[in-house]
Order: structure tokens, then sequence, then C-alpha cells
């Protein structure tokens, strides 16, 4: 015996506790005003190259799991349907058998990454942080982009993804750092459009 299909609407029943309602890229969705739109993954188009020089920085931070996530592709017709039933009022994914959200162990699951240990925090002084800028890659940047901290993945892109072949290895850590710093902002933790990462 088949079953006949059967049509879901994404759109809530009664948008009244929906805080962000109209506000959200999925309100255009839900209203079928978003056509034949489709949406992509932001970030890892301005990541650092990778050399294998960087894999003992990169297993001392516990980052070497990461790696394979790096040149995964994304799928756009996976994508939208996600972005179709994401609300950003309680952080899940409405379908049609509930609520789903990402957990802890989720990101675990998938990264590798260790969830252990103490937390890393640094909070840099605006006067300090060209300093430490300079410490820790060797350079700065030009430019001050969204407040100080915060680097351009194109600037670090630009910087960092032609390694010498003759670097010693204070200049090999530094461009270790540029990469972690560039899988940190564009691959683990993206930031709206994928264009800074904070140092």
């Amino acid at each position: 015996m088949r079953l006949p299909p059967v049509t879901i609407d994404p759109a809530p029943a009664d948008p009244v506790l929906l805080r962000g309602h109209g506000q959200h890229r999925i309100d255009s969705v839900w209203a079928n005003e978003a056509g034949d739109r489709t949406y992509h993954v932001r970030g890892k188009t301005n990541l650092v190259t990778y050399h294998e020089l960087y894999r003992p920085y990169l297993e001392a931070a516990g980052l070497f799991s990461v790696l394979p996530l790096v040149p995964m592709n994304s799928d756009a017709s996976l994508i939208t349907p996600l972005v179709e039933r994401w609300r950003p009022e309680s952080s899940t994914f409405h379908l049609p058998f509930g609520e789903v959200t990402i957990t802890l162990e989720d990101v675990v699951t998938l990264s590798g990454l260790a969830i252990d240990g103490d937390a890393v925090v640094v909070d840099i002084p605006v006067e300090e942080w060209s300093t430490i800028c300079l410490r820790l890659l060797g350079r700065v940047p030009s430019y001050v982009s969204g407040g100080v901290g915060v680097v351009r993945t194109v600037w670090l892109r630009d910087e960092f993804s032609h390694q010498p072949g003759n670097a010693s290895q204070e200049v090999t850590e530094q461009f270790a750092r540029a990469y972690v710093i560039s899988l940190m902002g564009g691959v683990l933790f993206t930031y709206r459009s994928g264009a800074t990462v904070h140092l």
C-alpha cells in the first residue's frame, strides 16, 4: 500500500513566540519570497595554505584532527533545507519529528577536538595588540579591521600562504600560528562573513 505524499509547511503556525520573526533570512523562505535561492557555508575561502612543517605545532595544540575538515566541500542543496528549518531564537532546527540542535558531543564526534582541560581566554589590552601580533606572527597588518585584535583572513592568506623554503624555526612557528588562526576563523569559529578572525 502506497501512502500519499505529505506536505509540511516549514513556517511556524503561530510566530508570536519567535522574537526575531521577520528579521532572519529564513523569513523570506517561509514567505515564499526567496525563489530558487541557495545558501552556502561561510568561510574556508581565505585559508592560509597548509604545509607539512606545521604538523608538530597542530598536534601539540590538539588541532591536527581538524585537518580533514578543511578540504570538505559543502553541498548547497543540503545546506538550504537546513537554513529553511533553522530558528535563531532557540538555536534549533525545526524538523517534522521535533526540534534538533547541535551539541558539543556532535562537535567532538565530527571534529575530533578535545573538550576537556582549561579554557583558553586571553584579554589583550588595546595598547598591546600590535606588540602581541608582532610577537606571534612576526608582522602587523597596516590596518585595523573591526577593532583591535581582529585581522582580515585575506591578509593572513596573502602574508602566510607561501613559506620561504629556507625559513628558520621561528619563521616556521609564525607561519604555523597564522595557519592555526586562519583555521580557527575560517573553519572552526567562522564569524559572519568569514572575512575576519580574532587574534
